[in-house]
């Protein structure tokens, strides 16, 4: 998703981050990178029940596990944002800070159906 400085040279190099600066206008990353507040939204279902985010039951150690390797997905966005050079990079995790801390109404039922189809989509 990068360019290779040493592959490309100097000249290559520079075209490429140009391209990538074109792929990245298209890009959102602040969804991903909002991870723990939909962790502790799903914890809350029925089925999870999980109060301290450390339950043992099986919901409850998938969606940390899912939330795990979602947040991987937000630190490469991150990353390929922030080399793009596209955006403000001290304005986004300032916008993913408020968005975190300002927590997550969800205004669903909490039903082990609508969880499991929230995670789906």
């Amino acid at each position: 998703m990068v360019p290779d400085a040493a592959a490309l040279g100097a000249d290559g190099f520079h075209a490429a981050c140009l391209e990538l600066r074109e792929r990245a206008a298209r890009r959102n990353m602040v969804t991903e990178e909002a991870l723990p507040t939909y962790q502790s939204m799903a914890n809350r279902f029925e089925s999870a029940r999980d109060v301290t985010g450390a339950d043992g039951t099986a919901w409850a150690r998938w969606i940390c596990r899912w939330s795990a390797e979602e947040n991987r997905h937000g630190d490469v966005l991150n990353r390929y944002m922030y080399l793009s050079g596209r955006l403000d990079m001290r304005q986004v995790e300032r916008t993913v800070h408020r968005l975190i801390s300002s927590g997550m109404a969800m205004h669903a039922p909490v039903s082990p159906y609508h969880g499991f189809s929230y995670v789906a989509f």
